[in-house]
Protein backbone atom coordinates (compact mmCIF):
# COMPACT_ATOMS: atom_id res chain seq x y z
CA UNK A 1 0.00 0.00 0.00
CA UNK A 2 2.87 2.37 0.77
CA UNK A 3 4.03 1.97 -2.84
CA UNK A 4 0.60 3.03 -4.05
CA UNK A 5 0.71 6.08 -1.77
CA UNK A 6 4.22 6.92 -3.02
CA UNK A 7 3.07 6.75 -6.65
CA UNK A 8 0.13 8.98 -5.77
CA UNK A 9 2.51 11.62 -4.37
CA UNK A 10 4.80 11.40 -7.39
CA UNK A 11 1.85 11.90 -9.74
CA UNK A 12 0.56 14.80 -7.68
CA UNK A 13 4.00 16.45 -7.68
CA UNK A 14 4.40 16.08 -11.44
CA UNK A 15 0.94 17.52 -12.14
CA UNK A 16 1.65 20.44 -9.81
CA UNK A 17 4.95 21.20 -11.57
CA UNK A 18 3.35 21.08 -15.01
CA UNK A 19 0.46 23.30 -14.03
CA UNK A 20 2.88 25.98 -12.76
CA UNK A 21 0.38 27.33 -10.25
CA UNK A 22 0.25 31.05 -9.62
CA UNK A 23 1.83 32.43 -6.42
CA UNK A 24 -0.34 32.36 -3.31
CA UNK A 25 -0.58 36.12 -2.88
CA UNK A 26 -2.26 35.81 0.52
CA UNK A 27 0.80 34.02 1.97
CA UNK A 28 4.45 34.85 2.72
CA UNK A 29 6.90 32.05 3.61
CA UNK A 30 10.34 32.12 5.24
CA UNK A 31 12.53 29.01 5.13
CA UNK A 32 15.08 29.12 7.99
CA UNK A 33 17.75 26.99 6.33
CA UNK A 34 20.68 29.31 7.14
CA UNK A 35 23.51 27.48 8.92
CA UNK A 36 23.35 28.06 12.67
CA UNK A 37 19.69 29.11 12.74
CA UNK A 38 17.44 26.97 14.94
CA UNK A 39 13.80 27.20 15.93
CA UNK A 40 12.46 25.40 18.99
CA UNK A 41 8.93 24.06 19.19
CA UNK A 42 6.61 27.04 19.68
CA UNK A 43 3.47 26.37 21.79
CA UNK A 44 0.18 26.82 19.94
CA UNK A 45 -0.92 29.39 22.52
CA UNK A 46 2.13 31.52 21.66
CA UNK A 47 1.47 31.17 17.93
CA UNK A 48 -2.13 32.28 18.46
CA UNK A 49 -1.01 35.36 20.42
CA UNK A 50 1.38 36.27 17.61
CA UNK A 51 -1.39 35.79 15.04
CA UNK A 52 -3.65 38.20 16.88
CA UNK A 53 -0.78 40.67 17.36
CA UNK A 54 -0.06 40.93 13.62
CA UNK A 55 -3.76 40.57 12.69
CA UNK A 56 -3.12 37.61 10.37
CA UNK A 57 -5.54 34.86 9.40
CA UNK A 58 -3.01 32.17 10.19
CA UNK A 59 0.62 31.66 11.22
CA UNK A 60 2.14 28.28 10.51
CA UNK A 61 5.41 27.38 12.24
CA UNK A 62 6.56 23.88 11.32
CA UNK A 63 9.46 21.77 10.04
CA UNK A 64 9.88 20.24 6.57
CA UNK A 65 12.86 17.99 5.78
CA UNK A 66 14.58 19.19 9.00
CA UNK A 67 14.22 22.84 7.94
CA UNK A 68 11.94 25.06 10.05
CA UNK A 69 9.73 27.58 8.33
CA UNK A 70 7.29 30.38 9.12
CA UNK A 71 4.26 31.08 6.92
CA UNK A 72 1.96 34.08 7.41
CA UNK A 73 -1.44 34.27 5.73
CA UNK A 74 -3.73 37.27 5.38
CA UNK A 75 -6.66 37.61 3.02
CA UNK A 76 -9.94 39.41 2.45
CA UNK A 77 -13.25 38.55 4.10
CA UNK A 78 -14.83 36.46 1.34
CA UNK A 79 -14.21 32.71 1.96
CA UNK A 80 -12.52 30.87 -0.89
CA UNK A 81 -10.78 27.78 0.44
CA UNK A 82 -10.94 25.73 3.65
CA UNK A 83 -7.82 24.02 5.01
CA UNK A 84 -8.05 21.37 7.73
CA UNK A 85 -5.22 19.21 9.02
CA UNK A 86 -4.80 16.52 11.64
CA UNK A 87 -1.81 16.05 13.92
CA UNK A 88 -1.08 12.30 13.90
CA UNK A 89 2.03 12.51 16.07
CA UNK A 90 0.32 11.14 19.21
CA UNK A 91 -0.50 7.81 17.55
CA UNK A 92 3.13 6.97 16.67
CA UNK A 93 5.44 5.26 19.14
CA UNK A 94 8.70 6.76 17.82
CA UNK A 95 8.18 10.52 17.65
CA UNK A 96 11.68 11.15 16.23
CA UNK A 97 10.98 9.57 12.84
CA UNK A 98 8.12 11.75 11.65
CA UNK A 99 9.81 14.81 10.06
CA UNK A 100 9.53 13.43 6.53
CA UNK A 101 8.89 10.16 4.72
CA UNK A 102 12.63 9.83 4.15
CA UNK A 103 13.25 10.05 7.90
CA UNK A 104 10.55 7.48 8.53
CA UNK A 105 12.07 5.03 6.01
CA UNK A 106 15.56 5.53 7.47
CA UNK A 107 14.20 4.62 10.91
CA UNK A 108 12.44 1.63 9.41
CA UNK A 109 15.68 0.38 7.84
CA UNK A 110 17.30 0.71 11.28
CA UNK A 111 14.34 -1.16 12.84
CA UNK A 112 13.48 1.77 15.08
CA UNK A 113 9.80 2.04 14.19
CA UNK A 114 8.53 -1.36 13.04
CA UNK A 115 5.32 -1.07 15.10
CA UNK A 116 4.63 2.30 13.44
CA UNK A 117 5.04 0.72 10.00
CA UNK A 118 2.47 -1.93 10.95
CA UNK A 119 0.08 0.81 12.03
CA UNK A 120 0.61 2.71 8.75
CA UNK A 121 -0.21 -0.36 6.67
CA UNK A 122 -3.52 -0.69 8.52
CA UNK A 123 -4.11 3.08 8.31
CA UNK A 124 -3.47 3.09 4.54
CA UNK A 125 -5.89 0.25 3.92
CA UNK A 126 -8.70 1.12 6.32
CA UNK A 127 -8.66 4.92 6.12
CA UNK A 128 -6.36 6.71 3.67
CA UNK A 129 -7.16 4.67 0.55
CA UNK A 130 -10.88 5.23 1.22
CA UNK A 131 -10.40 8.94 1.76
CA UNK A 132 -8.64 9.46 -1.60
CA UNK A 133 -11.26 7.48 -3.51
CA UNK A 134 -11.74 8.40 -7.16
CA UNK A 135 -15.15 6.97 -8.11
CA UNK A 136 -16.77 4.59 -5.63
CA UNK A 137 -16.57 6.44 -2.32
CA UNK A 138 -17.96 5.61 1.09
CA UNK A 139 -19.14 9.23 1.13
CA UNK A 140 -19.40 11.25 -2.08
CA UNK A 141 -18.28 14.41 -0.26
CA UNK A 142 -14.77 12.92 -0.03
CA UNK A 143 -14.35 13.73 -3.73
CA UNK A 144 -14.49 17.46 -2.94
CA UNK A 145 -11.33 17.39 -0.82
CA UNK A 146 -7.74 17.71 -2.02
CA UNK A 147 -5.63 15.49 0.24
CA UNK A 148 -1.95 16.04 1.09
CA UNK A 149 0.13 13.67 3.23
CA UNK A 150 3.62 15.19 3.03
CA UNK A 151 4.97 13.66 6.26
CA UNK A 152 3.77 10.83 8.51
CA UNK A 153 2.68 13.21 11.28
CA UNK A 154 0.20 15.39 9.34
CA UNK A 155 -2.54 14.96 6.75
CA UNK A 156 -3.99 18.13 5.24
CA UNK A 157 -7.36 18.53 3.53
CA UNK A 158 -8.30 21.46 1.30
CA UNK A 159 -11.61 22.24 -0.39
CA UNK A 160 -13.25 25.16 -2.18
CA UNK A 161 -16.12 26.93 -0.43
CA UNK A 162 -18.86 28.52 -2.51
CA UNK A 163 -17.27 27.42 -5.76
CA UNK A 164 -18.12 24.82 -8.38
CA UNK A 165 -16.67 21.45 -7.42
CA UNK A 166 -16.51 22.39 -3.76
CA UNK A 167 -18.88 22.80 -0.81
CA UNK A 168 -21.72 25.29 -0.91
CA UNK A 169 -20.87 26.61 2.54
CA UNK A 170 -18.77 25.91 5.63
CA UNK A 171 -21.53 23.87 7.31
CA UNK A 172 -21.63 21.41 4.41
CA UNK A 173 -17.85 21.04 4.69
CA UNK A 174 -18.15 20.33 8.43
CA UNK A 175 -20.65 17.53 7.73
CA UNK A 176 -18.05 15.98 5.44
CA UNK A 177 -15.41 16.30 8.19
CA UNK A 178 -17.81 14.41 10.49
CA UNK A 179 -17.96 11.60 7.93
CA UNK A 180 -14.17 11.55 7.60
CA UNK A 181 -13.76 11.38 11.39
CA UNK A 182 -16.30 8.56 11.56
CA UNK A 183 -14.15 6.60 9.10
CA UNK A 184 -11.01 7.52 11.04
CA UNK A 185 -12.54 6.25 14.31
CA UNK A 186 -12.61 2.74 12.84
CA UNK A 187 -8.80 2.80 12.84
CA UNK A 188 -7.95 5.14 15.71
CA UNK A 189 -10.52 4.40 18.42
CA UNK A 190 -9.49 7.12 20.85
CA UNK A 191 -7.16 9.68 19.39
CA UNK A 192 -6.77 12.71 17.10
CA UNK A 193 -9.53 13.86 14.76
CA UNK A 194 -9.80 16.45 11.99
CA UNK A 195 -10.89 19.68 13.72
CA UNK A 196 -14.11 21.51 12.83
CA UNK A 197 -13.12 24.89 14.24
CA UNK A 198 -10.08 26.87 15.37
CA UNK A 199 -10.55 25.95 19.04
CA UNK A 200 -10.36 22.22 18.27
CA UNK A 201 -7.34 22.80 16.04
CA UNK A 202 -5.55 24.78 18.74
CA UNK A 203 -6.17 22.05 21.31
CA UNK A 204 -5.07 19.15 19.09
CA UNK A 205 -2.18 20.72 17.17
CA UNK A 206 -4.16 20.54 13.94
CA UNK A 207 -5.27 23.32 11.60
CA UNK A 208 -8.59 24.88 10.64
CA UNK A 209 -8.70 28.09 8.65
CA UNK A 210 -10.21 29.77 5.61
CA UNK A 211 -8.01 31.08 2.83
CA UNK A 212 -9.47 34.01 1.00
CA UNK A 213 -8.51 36.49 -1.68
CA UNK A 214 -5.34 38.43 -0.73
CA UNK A 215 -5.75 41.49 1.46
CA UNK A 216 -4.37 44.30 -0.69
CA UNK A 217 -3.27 46.57 2.16
CA UNK A 218 -1.66 44.00 4.46
CA UNK A 219 2.02 44.60 5.32
CA UNK A 220 3.67 41.16 5.26
CA UNK A 221 7.06 42.79 5.86
CA UNK A 222 6.04 44.38 9.18
CA UNK A 223 4.22 41.19 10.20
CA UNK A 224 7.27 38.98 9.58
CA UNK A 225 9.52 41.46 11.40
CA UNK A 226 7.23 41.30 14.43
CA UNK A 227 7.15 37.48 14.43
CA UNK A 228 10.92 37.10 14.04
CA UNK A 229 11.63 39.71 16.71
CA UNK A 230 9.23 38.18 19.24
CA UNK A 231 10.44 34.61 18.64
CA UNK A 232 14.03 35.82 19.11
CA UNK A 233 13.19 37.67 22.31
CA UNK A 234 11.41 34.60 23.70
CA UNK A 235 14.47 32.43 22.85
CA UNK A 236 12.50 30.16 20.50
CA UNK A 237 14.44 31.43 17.48
CA UNK A 238 18.24 31.48 17.68
CA UNK A 239 21.09 32.18 15.27
CA UNK A 240 19.34 34.86 13.25
CA UNK A 241 20.88 38.35 13.36
CA UNK A 242 19.35 41.81 13.18
CA UNK A 243 20.90 42.08 9.72
CA UNK A 244 19.09 38.88 8.68
CA UNK A 245 15.78 40.21 9.97
CA UNK A 246 16.34 43.46 8.09
CA UNK A 247 17.20 41.62 4.86
CA UNK A 248 14.22 39.28 5.21
CA UNK A 249 11.69 42.02 5.88
CA UNK A 250 13.02 44.02 2.95
CA UNK A 251 12.25 41.18 0.52
CA UNK A 252 9.26 39.38 2.01
CA UNK A 253 5.76 40.00 0.63
CA UNK A 254 2.64 38.14 -0.36
CA UNK A 255 3.28 35.43 -2.97
CA UNK A 256 6.95 35.11 -1.99
CA UNK A 257 9.04 32.44 -0.23
CA UNK A 258 12.56 33.21 1.01
CA UNK A 259 15.42 30.77 1.59
CA UNK A 260 19.13 31.22 2.37
CA UNK A 261 21.90 30.57 -0.14
CA UNK A 262 25.64 30.44 0.61
CA UNK A 263 28.90 28.73 -0.42
CA UNK A 264 27.83 25.46 1.21
CA UNK A 265 25.36 25.03 -1.60
CA UNK A 266 27.82 25.57 -4.45
CA UNK A 267 27.03 29.22 -5.10
CA UNK A 268 29.80 31.79 -4.85
CA UNK A 269 28.21 34.84 -6.50
CA UNK A 270 24.64 34.68 -5.22
CA UNK A 271 24.59 34.63 -1.42
CA UNK A 272 22.11 35.72 1.20
CA UNK A 273 18.32 35.55 1.30
CA UNK A 274 16.83 34.58 -2.07
CA UNK A 275 13.20 34.89 -3.19
CA UNK A 276 11.02 32.58 -5.27
CA UNK A 277 7.29 32.27 -5.82
CA UNK A 278 5.76 30.43 -2.87
CA UNK A 279 3.93 28.08 -5.26
CA UNK A 280 7.21 26.62 -6.59
CA UNK A 281 8.13 23.15 -5.23
CA UNK A 282 11.15 23.26 -2.91
CA UNK A 283 13.10 20.57 -1.08
CA UNK A 284 16.22 20.51 1.10
CA UNK A 285 19.17 18.12 1.15
CA UNK A 286 21.17 16.90 4.16
CA UNK A 287 23.13 20.18 4.18
CA UNK A 288 19.87 22.20 4.25
CA UNK A 289 20.60 23.50 0.75
CA UNK A 290 17.48 24.41 -1.20
CA UNK A 291 16.62 22.73 -4.50
CA UNK A 292 13.82 24.41 -6.47
CA UNK A 293 11.81 23.03 -9.35
CA UNK A 294 11.73 25.88 -11.87
CA UNK A 295 8.40 26.10 -13.67
CA UNK A 296 7.16 29.33 -15.26
CA UNK A 297 8.50 32.54 -13.90
CA UNK A 298 11.70 31.17 -12.37
CA UNK A 299 13.45 32.99 -9.57
CA UNK A 300 12.39 36.52 -8.77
Amino acid sequence: MRKVVFLFFVSLFCVTALQATMPRMYEAVLWLNKLGVSLKNVPQQTVEKLRKKIKADNIKIDVFEDVPYIAIEKSSKEPKELTVSINLKPVFSNKNCLGSWDNFDICLNMKKNESDEEFLQLFDKAFYSKLICQKECQNKSFLKWRVYWKSPKRITLQANIGKKGGFSDIQEAKKSIDAINALLSQVILDGPRFPKNKAEALKSGGEFYLRRAPAASYDFSAAMREVLTKLTQMKFLQGISKADIKAVTKKIKGGIALYYLDKRCGESKMQGWQSIYNSMPIRFDEHKCAHITITRGGKL
